[in-house]
């Protein structure tokens, strides 16, 4: 685990997404690419439900993730949040949306 909890750099490939992320939950990522020994953040995001599946939606988009599971979409948002204020990535055009059905506060902004 890293710093900010993440686990990884690993490539991002259906078999290198199997082979890291097994099972299924919500959960949060950050997208991009490894230069030297360095992680260099594109895109953060989240699933609600299944991250694993999420993941494989951006393979051939992006070079590497790192991710982290959590037990719930409410944590998974919150993670989100505050990875998107952390590294304010060039692919994220908009602040993360709160889980559907739901009235989550991001917990940097409070938007």
């Amino acid at each position: 685990m890293n710093e900010y909890g993440l686990f990884g750099s690993f490539p991002l490939s259906s078999y290198s997404i199997n082979e890291h992320v097994r099972g299924y939950g919500p959960g949060a990522y950050l997208l991009g690419y490894i230069s030297g020994s360095n992680f260099y953040v594109q895109r953060v995001g989240r699933s609600d439900s299944d991250l694993n599946s999420r993941l494989h939606d951006y393979v051939g988009k992006y070079h590497a993730f790192q991710y982290v599971f959590f037990e719930t979409a409410r944590d998974a948002f919150y993670k989100e949040c505050r990875l998107y204020h952390e590294f304010d990535p060039d692919d994220n055009f908009i602040h993360p949306d709160k889980p559907t059905g739901t009235n989550y506060i991001c917990p940097v902004c409070s938007q």
